[in-house]
């Protein structure tokens, strides 16, 4: 499961995307695309299956704001 939420401990213009550990191709795609892998960890339990997420980051210049705003 990977989901894209607001960092709650960085500036409010990062972000945080969670990629499962075994995931290795996801990693290495949002890597190239400019996230940075962290070694936190994100435990998890979805229909009695637990399983663990690497959590990624990326700052966005500007808040994401474009120059037309």
């Amino acid at each position: 499961m990977q989901c894209l939420v607001p960092s709650p401990v960085a500036d409010p213009v990062d972000l945080e995307l969670h990629a499962r550990v075994e995931s290795l191709a996801s990693t290495v795609f949002y890597e190239t695309a400019g996230w940075s892998a962290t070694d936190r960890l994100v435990h998890a339990v979805e229909h009695g299956i637990s399983y663990d997420e690497r959590l990624l980051v990326k700052h966005l210049e500007g808040g994401g704001r474009t120059d037309d705003e």
